[in-house]
């Protein structure tokens, strides 16, 4: 693998990772060496992920040199002291100290000063009280020893019958959004597809639009949808705890359960006739197996990400698609000639004039995606 490949294969998974809120596809990242027959890797950076990429830029050139961020708060405070202190660590010379920056260690002392007092402030702002001696943090706070009993989820694993599951993005409305998909296989049994939306999701979902989310979801999915599977309708334990959607359209008995909820998607040719609710053990005899019942604090993008789960970013791919590929411009320098023509930068070092086959040749310009 290139690093271009390397860069832009943790590129992409860091940016799913940043989960989807209702979002469109902002930014196109390509990267390209000059040669002609270098590999192209590329990602597809959403509204929130391009933001927190130029802040984490931000933070990491600040560091490096060592400016100061008035507008900061205590947690990018603490980041940039952690950034800063490992830039100048870099720098060190460990086989030869003469080699040092003359400043170095006032530096370094500086950093770990504003670190500490960073790391007190953002200890200080939830509450706990700090032992720098034994290095341990105890909780203290009222409010958060006040909360109610935490629903737990039994330790069940998705069972054999699963075939793939992954993060798949799609459009049911205005903007994207990510799901969580698991496809079991049980034996001589249709296919059966676990649908479930992620607490990191805030746009309207199956409940409040059914139609227009499966039929986007089966569109994307074409060869699953020709086996006519069923389809079960997924939210994790303390969904409503940890999700930020409005949830004016939830069923007022979902409002008072903790457990994960499971429905069945019945429909009537391409119309949703009925979410039915299901009982996990019935879930669990339509796949032959188990089916692992995620918790709300865990079910979002990053956590599966974390746990290995891939993404298909199916409306990254389409964006990318629609994109003009970059391009360079030429006029052909034989007098007689003189056409004016375009080549994909792929192939700039192999460009000719389609009239005459001339390879003296005048760029012209550039032409960007």
């Amino acid at each position: 693998m290139t690093s271009a490949e390397s860069l832009g294969a943790v590129l992409a998974r860091w940016g799913h990772s940043r989960g989807m809120r209702g979002e469109n596809p902002l930014v196109h990242v390509a990267l390209r060496y000059p040669s002609a027959a270098s590999t192209e890797a590329s990602a597809v950076l959403y509204e929130h992920a391009a933001t927190d990429l130029r802040e984490l830029l931000e933070l990491d050139l600040a560091a490096r040199l060592g400016d100061r961020l008035p507008a900061a708060d205590a947690a990018d405070l603490l980041v940039l002291a952690a950034l800063r202190y490992r830039y100048l660590k870099s720098t060190q010379v460990t086989d030869r100290p003469e080699a040092d920056h003359p400043r170095l260690d006032s530096r370094l002392a500086g950093t770990l000063r504003r670190l500490l007092s960073a790391a007190e402030e953002v200890v200080a702002e939830y509450g706990v009280a700090w032992s720098a001696s034994s290095a341990t943090a105890e909780l203290t706070s009222r409010e958060r020893a006040s909360l109610p009993p935490r629903a737990t989820v039994p330790a069940v694993h998705d069972s054999a019958t699963l075939a793939d599951q992954f993060l798949l993005t799609c459009v049911p409305g205005r903007f994207a959004i990510a799901v969580h998909v698991r496809v079991f296989r049980p034996a001589e049994r249709p296919p059966v597809v676990v649908v479930g939306e992620l607490t990191d999701y805030h746009s309207p979902g199956l409940i409040e639009e059914p139609d227009a989310y499966l039929a986007d979801l089966r569109g994307r999915l074409p060869e699953l949808a020709e086996e006519r599977p069923r389809w079960i309708h997924f939210l994790p334990a303390e969904y409503l705890i940890f999700s930020r959607r409005n949830l004016d359209k939830f069923d007022a008995e979902y409002e008072a359960v903790r457990a994960a909820e499971v429905r069945e998607i019945h429909l009537d040719g391409d119309t949703v006739r009925e979410l039915r609710p299901m009982t996990p053990a019935q879930l669990d005899a339509l796949v032959d197996g188990s089916v692992r019942r995620w918790h709300g604090a865990d079910y979002h993008a990053a956590g599966l990400t974390a746990w290995g789960v891939r993404t298909v970013d199916s409306v990254g791919a389409a964006a990318k698609a629609q994109a003009r590929a970059p391009a360079a411009g030429f006029r052909c320098a034989r007098r007689r000639c003189g056409r004016w023509f375009t080549v994909p930068l792929k192939r700039f070092a192999e460009a000719r004039c389609p009239g005459c086959g001339s390879t003296k040749l005048q760029p012209t310009r550039l032409l960007e995606d």
